[in-house]
């Protein structure tokens, strides 16, 4: 996650916006990903998906002409309840809940359904 946070800011530099970002250099893919699938060979944990949360009314994948494209959202979502689903944010947030349920893109739910910071 933190790597593809990396990724990002490197584009933005560039680009002056985070639209058109696409991970697949990163893991010598040739087909867009909309999604990161880790490990990438072998069993899937943690399913990372990148969403532009610019606006408030909705999510919207880096990857799409919609939203503004000057924020952005991580979120890894373990395949496993046994194990911590991640959020982290161009703005600082990063918290984890074992119920994925309590992530989206603006947070992981209240101290008393599990959210912890990381």
């Amino acid at each position: 996650m933190l790597k593809l946070a990396d990724q990002l800011e490197r584009y933005k530099s560039r680009n002056f916006s985070y639209h058109g970002f696409d991970p697949k250099y990163l893991y010598d893919e040739t087909n867009a990903m909309s999604a990161v699938e880790f490990p990438r060979k072998g069993t899937k944990k943690y399913t990372i998906n990148l969403y532009d949360s610019s606006e408030a009314t909705g999510k919207k994948l880096l990857s799409s002409d919609g939203g503004l494209g000057q924020k952005w959202a991580i979120i890894a979502l373990s395949e496993s309840e046994k194990n911590y689903s991640f959020l982290l944010t161009s703005i600082g947030l990063r918290c984890k809940n074992k119920t994925k349920a309590n992530i989206d893109f603006t947070g992981c739910g209240a101290v008393n359904t599990g959210m912890e910071a990381w």
